[in-house]
């Protein structure tokens, strides 16, 4: 029974994986059942066995990465630690989840251009709670003194933006700087992580001019 048990978790675990990678590589549409099925190591009717078809496994991945995204920040929502550090580990959480779970950024920015065709309504909330994570620190900078008054909506859309076409683009830079630069220039992703975060706690930074103009 513990050996069937086992199995059944290596066969989804096997699906999943498969598809996180085919799914943000090939599309929904270009990652077939029979693709997945054989880079996973086994039959097609394992997809509709264990998700109930390819349409519930690409969501299932959607899902499992966003709750993993909520608990990672989770510690980020709960901290008492002043706004501007609180956004560096906002930033820095976010860096981390795209490396280790690098299919979700291209799978969410091939549904952002298309519209959100595959999109199921579960995961809606995930993402509204990240915006809202995002809004909750800037009020906070801004009650705190730290931050100038600025729409979250414009911070939220310059961190996820920016860091969302960093990791999307990683084959594709990749393979530019190893032509124009063999053997040489890369980009360490912790040095882009940093870079965000100075970038943004320095432009969110409250200026001499904000406090004299609203006087």
């Amino acid at each position: 029974m513990a050996k069937r048990q086992h199995d059944t978790e290596a066969t989804r675990d096997a699906l999943q994986s498969a598809g996180a990678e085919l799914f943000s590589r090939l599309g929904f549409e270009g990652a077939t059942v029979e693709k997945i099925a054989r880079r996973a190591r086994t039959n097609k009717a394992m997809i509709s066995y264990h998700f109930g078809g390819k349409k519930q496994l690409y969501q299932s991945i959607l899902l499992e990465g966003f709750a993993a995204a909520r608990a990672e920040l989770k510690d980020v929502g709960d901290s008492s630690l002043p706004a501007d550090l609180r956004l560096r580990e906002f930033i820095r959480v976010f860096g981390e989840l795209a490396q280790h779970r690098p299919y979700l950024p291209v799978m969410m920015v091939r549904e952002a251009i298309s519209g959100g065709p595959h999109l199921d309504q579960k995961i809606f909330p995930s993402m509204v709670a990240v915006l809202g994570l995002v809004r909750d620190l800037v009020e906070q900078g801004v009650r705190e003194g730290t931050f100038r008054p600025v729409d979250p909506l414009l911070v939220h859309f310059g961190i996820i933006g920016s860091m969302m076409f960093f990791f999307t683009t990683e084959p594709l830079r990749r393979r530019i700087l190893a032509e124009r630069f063999p053997g040489g220039e890369t980009i360490d992703p912790q040095e882009f992580v940093r870079h965000v975060q100075d970038w943004m706690t320095q432009g969110l930074a409250r200026r001499p001019s904000d406090s004299k103009s609203r006087s």
